[in-house]
């Protein structure tokens, strides 16, 4: 379809900004209890995809102290589920049934970061 990106600043000037369009059809898909390894350039998003049941409790363990990075979980409606620095671990509780897409952001525009980590399911729903 067709988007429209509006960017109003303050009085006549908009200041410096970016952004970045990600493809989540491109997205890799996410094998649960498996480690996988990565290596973000500077300012590089990396996106996987799984899919969830609602009611299901994921844990993401980082398993390095990866610097410069964050991750966020996103549910089907695009709505942020959990995020963290890529160094630290979280729980999220999926609220729906449906394809969930983790971005790994590199959040430094001159530094890169490599590291570990991996997903597994702690809990199903009844």
């Amino acid at each position: 379809g067709e988007h429209r990106l509006i960017i109003d600043g303050l009085g006549d000037t908009t200041g410096s900004y970016s952004f970045q369009l990600n493809n989540l059809a491109s997205a890799t898909s996410l094998p649960l209890s498996t480690t996988i390894n990565i290596s973000l350039s500077a300012s590089e998003t990396r996106l996987y995809s799984l899919n969830g049941t609602a009611g299901q409790r994921l844990r993401f363990d980082s398993l390095t102290a990866a610097q410069n990075a964050d991750w966020v979980l996103y549910a089907p409606d695009g709505s942020i589920v959990n995020q963290a620095a890529l160094s630290n671990d979280f729980e999220a509780l999926l609220p729906t049934n449906g394809s969930y897409i983790l971005a790994l952001r590199s959040t430094n525009a001159s530094i890169g970061t490599s590291g570990s980590f991996r997903v597994d399911s702690i809990s199903s729903p009844s």
